[in-house]
């Protein structure tokens, strides 16, 4: 058997957004755990996510200038 090694790399950053990324809730890294949540966040049946548009253009941003 030949096995081939894969590695991964995961990278989380803090974005400078007014929002999170799936949900509508205020988003500052001074406060309190669990103090800012919106009904979104507790995952109530049938909630679906709500994309932060300008985190994804930051993203896209990120990657362009790193050509990936």
């Amino acid at each position: 058997m030949n096995f081939e090694a894969v590695i991964g790399l995961e990278i989380h950053v803090e974005m400078r957004t007014k929002s999170k990324m799936f949900s509508a809730a205020p988003c500052s890294f001074s406060r309190d755990p669990n103090s800012q949540v919106a009904l979104l966040d507790m995952a109530y049946p049938g909630t679906m996510p709500v994309v932060n548009k300008q985190a994804v253009i930051n993203a896209i941003r990120v990657a362009n200038a790193l050509h990936m």
